[in-house]
């Protein structure tokens, strides 16, 4: 993410109202704003082929899949994000009534990108926490096969599983769906990592 640097806070206000005449997506953290650049052809597949997987498994459950365009609102962080894949389980609850803005995500999904990894696993899993509703969040590495699941036990206490094979089946407990991890990486080829790069 690359921060916009014209001034150093925005009140939330002003994010929204930025974000409805923009030509790109950003993110907001507690006044800080951060503009979304473009994924890789990798991390698009993996995130069209999650929705998919998720849509198809739910089908005829009370639960729908949506991608990256729809923003979540936590509270908590003062944050507004845009994960690649939300999964929400009854109904919707928008962050004043705002149709484009839900807070109440069941299970999150970040596609995980070089630039993004570090924060995703860490920074933004510490927002995500805060969200009562989320049961579930997921990490799926564009670079190499790996799925990483971590389900809600308690407030503060989560149950971390890793797939590595693509026989696996990923098992998504909050939803109580499964989704081959083979189709999560269906037709994907990963890019060459450039050992001259931290």
């Amino acid at each position: 993410m690359t921060a916009i640097t014209r001034k150093k806070y925005y009140t939330v206000e002003e994010y929204l109202k930025m974000e409805v005449q923009a030509d790109f997506k950003s993110e907001y953290y507690t006044g800080e704003i951060f503009a979304m650049a473009g994924g890789t052809l990798a991390h698009s597949q993996i995130a069209a082929n999650v929705i998919t997987g998720l849509g198809i498994a739910l089908r005829n459950r009370d639960c729908i899949v949506c991608s990256s365009d729809l923003k979540v609102r936590i509270d908590k962080a003062d944050s507004f994000v845009y994960p690649d894949a939300t999964v929400i389980c009854g109904a919707p609850e928008y962050h004043e009534e705002r149709q484009d803005i839900i807070t109440n995500p069941t299970l999150i999904v970040e596609v995980l990108s070089p630039s993004t990894a570090e924060f995703d696993r860490h920074g933004k899993f510490m927002r995500y926490m805060q969200l009562d509703s989320l049961q579930e969040y997921v990490l799926i590495d564009a670079r190499s096969i790996g799925v990483e699941t971590f389900k809600r036990q308690s407030a503060d206490k989560w149950l971390y599983t890793v797939y590595r094979d693509l026989s696996e089946q990923i098992t998504f407990e909050s939803i109580e769906a499964l989704v081959p991890m083979s189709d999560v990486y269906m037709k994907v080829i990963f890019e060459a990592k450039n050992t001259d790069t931290k």
